[in-house]
């Protein structure tokens, strides 16, 4: 299967509001359409969608979904936000007959989880609304490095 780690876009400062509650700025969301667009014309539609349940993360995965035309449920889960990469895994390996999993979270751990999936141990930190696209081997638990998708490299 296919494995798509997405950073959040960019958000209000934590000025603006708490953590858990804050939101994507305008450039932030038309960073995450852009991202959808370049996902959608390179064939990366997802099958299913998991965000972390913090505020900018939902907001990019609602974005990403309504760009790449994905008509399902969204899901929010918690193991983006505050899990651990064996929880995220047990997630992702849930979906078997899935061929695309998108998971949307926050920096440091959407890298790490990038990282695990695609056996890429130097990825770089992700600025909002990178992508790292991933082929997972839910049974022997390899992944291979597809594509990384940098915003404004078009």
């Amino acid at each position: 299967m296919r494995v798509v780690c997405v950073r959040h876009g960019e958000a209000v400062s934590p000025d603006d509001a708490t953590d858990a509650h804050r939101w994507l700025t305008d450039a932030g969301r038309a960073a995450v359409r852009e991202l959808g667009a370049r996902l959608l014309a390179a064939g990366h539609v997802a099958s299913v969608i998991y965000t972390s349940p913090l505020v900018r993360a939902v907001q990019t995965a609602e974005l990403l979904a309504a760009a790449t035309g994905f008509a399902g449920a969204v899901g929010a889960r918690p193991a983006l936000a505050l899990g651990t990469a064996s929880q995220v895994v047990d997630m992702v390996d849930s979906n078997l007959m899935t061929d695309t999993v998108m998971l949307v979270g926050h920096e440091p751990s959407i890298r790490a989880f990038a990282a695990h999936f695609s056996g890429e141990a130097r990825l770089g930190a992700f600025a909002p609304a990178t992508a790292v696209i991933a082929e997972w081997d839910a049974e022997t638990h390899q992944g291979r490095f597809v594509a990384r998708l940098d915003p404004g490299l078009g």
